[in-house]
């Protein structure tokens, strides 16, 4: 009879652990979910850093040709507008 009576009046303190422990869970959980976002934002940056110097390498090489006489104005003109999209988003994305 003891025995049971000691079960009963530990329940509470076992209800409120489990509910810390589940309250741990969520907030574990949330944080895993925020790091996550956070490392594909991170991840979205690198890669749109990387078109924006490709893009800066290509604008460079395309006037360098166009000042030659090698290419026309026009795919400078186009390169240059792309050039300028990949500046523009990464701007963005930075906010």
């Amino acid at each position: 009879m003891q025995a049971a009576r000691g079960q009963i009046d530990a329940a509470p303190a076992r209800l409120i652990s489990a509910s810390l422990d589940e309250a741990e869970a969520n907030a574990l959980r949330e944080a895993e979910t925020a790091l996550t976002s956070y490392s594909a934002g991170l991840d979205q940056q690198r890669a749109l850093e990387r078109a924006r110097q490709n893009a800066a390498l290509v604008a460079k090489r395309t006037a360098q040709l166009r000042l030659g006489g090698k290419i026309a104005e026009l795919p400078a003109l186009k390169q240059s507008v792309t050039r300028s999209r990949k500046n523009r988003t990464l701007a963005e994305a930075r906010g």
